[in-house]
């Protein structure tokens, strides 16, 4: 009979796409991957893997058996938590995007060290795809993040990761005072912008919105950069424009011309979560931190 670890090394594979990048994840080798597998194949009379295939992909009797392993983890769980102390204690491995360090992590952060003192939290931070790839791969618990695609407000599934709505952060015109422009499309028509990276997700929804603005002039150099912080200082320093999130409590549009974009430009933040995982419970918890945080700063 397989062990848990066996289990949850089929589930790993199974997130992961292939042997070789379930290995990395787990720090094993992709030999021992395979022989635990074949272990489970024996066990379970069944094949899991379509080996004519590189890298192998799951039989359709895996689908459903796969089904039955994720009940058995998700029971496995709940005894474990049955037996571990009350209070979340342990550690948390925490994902988030750069910008959410000025606005919500920080007083989250705060909100868990003051209620949860035996969890140790980690926090990594990332793009935001980079972020879903460290979860699929088991390299994170949970990461707040900007989400694939705008949606309504309601918990929304992408494959394997659900993304539980956090906050709504309003997409607006940065500039210096000194420079042209009476409203939000006009400055972006007449100034060079600072954009953010388009490998950040928020960079492109940037950008597919700078794409749209009519009258744009080419004769303007734009610049490119990483962070938020970054982005403000070179606008408020007179060196372009640009679009940023309105992130609620943060003070760093302080010394900068605010501008409203028409249409309601957005982006929208999210606690995403694996869909099967040890700590469902805790992930409820922390969301509800995190909704309490955005909540508060976006009334002051």
């Amino acid at each position: 009979m397989p062990d848990v670890k066996t289990l949850k090394t089929f589930r790993m594979v199974a997130s992961c796409g292939s042997f070789h990048a379930a290995a990395e994840a787990l720090g094993v080798s992709v030999s021992t991957i395979s022989l635990q597998m074949r272990n489970l194949e024996d066990f379970a009379g069944i094949l899991l893997f379509d080996r004519s295939k590189k890298p192998p992909p799951l039989t359709a009797p895996a689908v459903d058996y796969l089904s039955q392993v994720d009940a058995v983890l998700n029971a496995w769980s709940g005894l474990e938590k049955l037996s571990a102390p009350s209070g979340p204690k342990g550690r948390l491995r925490l994902g988030a995007v750069h910008t959410t360090l000025a606005g919500i992590m920080p007083p989250a952060l705060k909100s868990i060290r003051d209620n949860s003192p035996g969890l140790n939290v980690t926090v990594h931070l990332g793009l935001s795809h980079e972020l879903e790839a460290d979860l699929l791969a088991g390299r994170l618990d949970f990461a707040v993040l900007t989400t694939p695609e705008h949606g309504g407000g309601t918990t929304s599934t992408n494959g394997e990761l659900d993304y539980h709505p956090i906050a709504e952060e309003p997409l607006v015109v940065i500039k210096n005072p000194s420079q042209p422009g009476e409203d939000a499309l006009s400055c972006l028509s007449q100034n060079p912008i600072v954009r953010f990276s388009p490998k950040a997700r928020v960079g492109q929804q940037i950008d597919a919105l700078i794409a749209g603005i009519d009258g744009r002039s080419s004769d303007y150099p734009d610049m490119e950069i990483d962070t938020l912080e970054s982005v403000v200082a070179l606008v408020e320093n007179g060196l372009g424009v640009a679009v940023v999130p309105m992130i609620a409590g943060a003070s760093h549009l302080d010394h900068v011309a605010v501008l409203p974009l028409p249409n309601r430009h957005r982006r929208q933040l999210a606690l995403a979560v694996p869909r099967t995982g040890p700590q469902i419970k805790l992930a409820r918890d922390l969301l509800n931190v995190l909704r309490g945080v955005s909540l508060g700063a976006s009334t002051t």
